[in-house]
């Protein structure tokens, strides 16, 4: 057999770093929520933790639509993705 086949390359490829880049906002905002759902448990509710909590909701919803249809523009795109689901614009 080739030693070249079998051999796995350790680490991510060229691929998976522009992939996980241009995730991370995404990534980080979910981090965003899950501190702002803990703080919620770890002590008494108050407006200014909900208001948090929604604050950072707001930045994973906005960074999901951008990872979907890319960085908002002043043009209409053919395609825009809401919720989910793909509308025509």
């Amino acid at each position: 057999m080739n030693a070249h086949r079998t051999a796995r390359k350790s680490g991510p490829s060229l691929r998976d770093l522009r992939t996980i880049t241009r995730e991370m906002p995404v990534i980080t905002a979910q981090v965003e929520v899950l501190d702002a759902q803990i703080a919620l448990l770890n002590r008494p509710q108050s407006k200014q933790a909900v208001r948090e909590l929604r604050h950072a909701e707001a930045r994973l919803l906005k960074a999901r639509r951008e990872a979907a249809n890319g960085p908002r523009r002043t043009g209409k795109s053919p395609v825009r993705v809401e919720l989910g689901t793909a509308v025509a614009a």
